[in-house]
């Protein structure tokens, strides 16, 4: 399997031809492919099995997709009897071995109550950070930004605008 059967509506050959050797390396790339905007250092993280970057929904997704496709996980999850995981060993990774008892829990419990069709993968969106001046308070009665979006009011505004104000002031002043 490769990940073009995990994400089909991925253009970047380099990324669809990735292989997928176990849960963990999917968990892996999943979570890289939805955080990381860069492309470049998209396909170089999705590629290095050193590095250690998993989310909670990164595990999920890639148990779920293993339960579709791989008939030993379903059968395992089938025989599950709701208890929890404890991993033995974390196999030379570097990664805590309580971390990957969390992610291995949370990712079979998520399975276990949902199937690949209802799940959605998307790249990471590029985050959008804008700043208002604090006199601007009613402006969330207005504006309604998406997601990717952060405003923050920023307190100090009126008084840059203030000193700025003060310097041309003077500047035009000294010219007459």
């Amino acid at each position: 399997m490769t990940f073009a059967d995990v994400v089909p509506h991925e253009v970047d050959q380099q990324i669809r031809s990735l292989k997928l050797s176990s849960i963990y390396a999917l968990a892996r790339m999943i979570s890289v492919y939805q955080n990381e905007e860069d492309i470049d250092k998209k396909r170089y993280l999705m590629r290095s099995p050193s590095y250690n970057f998993v989310t909670i929904s990164g595990a999920q997704k890639a148990y779920t997709f293993f339960k579709r496709n791989c008939e030993h996980v379903l059968n395992a999850l089938l025989a599950y009897d709701g208890g929890s995981i404890t991993l033995a060993s974390n196999r030379g990774m570097e990664m805590d071995i309580e971390q990957l008892n969390y992610l291995a829990n949370a990712g079979i419990c998520y399975a276990l109550t949902h199937s690949w069709e209802d799940i959605t993968i998307e790249g990471a969106k590029r985050r959008t950070l804008v700043l208002v001046p604090d006199d601007l308070r009613g402006f969330a009665r207005v504006v309604a930004p998406a997601q990717n979006v952060t405003i923050i009011r920023n307190e100090m505004g009126s008084d840059v605008k203030l000193q700025g104000a003060k310097r041309r002031h003077t500047s035009s002043a000294q010219l007459q």
